[in-house]
Order: structure tokens, then C-alpha cells, then sequence
């Protein structure tokens, strides 16, 4: 079985129109270790550390992709945050491929070092390591003003959170992020916590699509 996938252009609105397939020769997809992409007016380069800059036309979002580990004590209801400081990679490899058709993939591996598990008081993160292997695929198409992500890990590690950050570049008025049922827009601070017995999350799941400063990031049926 084959997988066909197409950017269909110029359908009429409320319309149809018919495209037709046919096996052409095999085309060579060329692959190097070149660190950028782009397609129309998508641009993609990876940085040294693994993270991505994109620029959609004259305007670039960088250091998107970046990791963020913390330490969890919590329960299956509850994130509770155990002080951690920020993964470094132990290595970053990066391979392009790009097909004749215009479509172009940056793969991005990055190994982390974190601490194993929490210590057994669970009041800070023990001493042993674990190691974890992140691997991150971007495509650009012609026709499609987006960055497709495919993203692949093993993870090795217990009582940590682990994700992916996508700075806007400056705190933007509103965030637009979808719930069970709507899309409704939130405020890019949080409530003072001094006299909580327990503090609310500083950040919320996201639960399908997040927008911010011109950014959007859109993961369905991923929570």
C-alpha cells in the first residue's frame, strides 16, 4: 500500500475539482547536513542546541522547540514542581533531506542527561542520571504556510515533567488556546499565590490548538 498526499489548489468554493494520479520514476531525495529549509515563504534553521528558528514572511520566531525538565512530586491529579535546573544537550545531530517535489526535512536528535527519579524524602531530585532521547523532524511543503513537527522521545526518566517551549518573543495580551468545548481566550499571567495551601498552575494543558503573538501551535488529540 502506498500513502499519497497532495496540496489540492483552486477549488472552487462549495466546489470540487478532480485531480489525477499517475506513477512517475523514482526520484532521489538528496540528504546532507545542511541546518536550514524552506518552501514559499516558510523558513526553517536549526540551531546549534537543537532548537529552530522559523520565519513566516519578514517575521522569525526563534529558540522554539527548546526542552524544559522539572522535577514532579505530585499526584495523578497534580503537577507539583521539584526545583531543577535546565537540560543541557549532551549532543545535537541534524540531518536535511529534500525531495524535487519541494517538500524538505530538518531531523533533529538530542540526547539529554536528567536526574533518574526524586530523592526518597521526594523534597528534591536524586543524584542518578538518566539519559534521554529526543528526536524532532520539521517539513515544509510548497503550498503550506504551516511547519509540520513529528516529534520522538525515550524517555528513561521518573517524577519529571518534560516539554517543549515555543516563546513568542514578548508577552502578548492574550493567549486564544481551545478547551473541551470552545476557544476561549486567557490572560498571560497568574493568580498570586502566597496563602494557597495549594498553589495553582502557573500554565495550563493545552488541549488541541495555543496562540499567542502571532504564533499558533496546533497538536490535536494531544493533551
Amino acid at each position: 500500500p502506498r500513502s499519497v498526499e497532495l496540496v489540492a489548489a483552486d477549488v472552487p468554493a462549495f466546489g470540487w475539482r478532480r485531480f489525477s494520479l499517475a506513477e512517475s520514476e523514482a526520484a532521489e531525495v538528496q540528504v546532507d547536513r545542511e541546518r536550514e529549509i524552506a518552501a514559499g515563504g516558510v523558513k526553517v534553521v536549526a540551531a546549534g542546541d537543537g532548537t529552530l528558528a522559523v520565519s513566516f514572511g519578514d517575521r522569525t520566531w526563534t529558540g522554539l522547540c527548546a526542552v524544559e525538565d522539572e522535577g514532579d512530586r505530585g499526584d495523578t491529579y497534580d503537577f507539583d514542581p521539584v526545583a531543577s535546573d535546565p537540560p543541557k544537550p549532551l549532543g545535537v545531530e541534524i540531518e536535511r533531506r529534500r525531495h524535487p517535489c519541494g517538500i524538505a526535512w530538518l531531523r533533529v536528535s538530542r540526547r539529554f542527561e536528567v536526574p533518574a527519579a526524586l530523592a526518597p524524602d521526594r523534597e528534591r531530585r536524586g543524584d542518578a542520571v538518566a539519559l534521554l532521547d529526543l528526536v524532532l523532524e520539521a517539513r515544509v511543503a510548497p503550498g503550506l504556510e504551516r511547519v509540520d513537527l513529528d516529534v520522538a522521545l525515550v524517555n528513561r526518566a521518573c517524577d519529571h515533567r518534560l516539554r517543549l517551549v515555543f516563546p513568542t518573543g514578548a508577552a502578548p495580551a492574550e493567549a486564544r488556546a481551545e478547551t473541551t468545548a470552545d476557544l476561549v481566550g486567557r490572560r498571560p499571567a497568574w493568580r498570586a499565590a502566597e496563602r494557597w495551601q495549594h498553589p495553582p498552575p502557573r500554565t495550563f494543558c493545552q488541549q488541541g490548538v495555543v496562540a499567542a503573538g502571532g504564533l499558533a501551535i496546533g497538536a490535536p488529540g494531544l493533551y
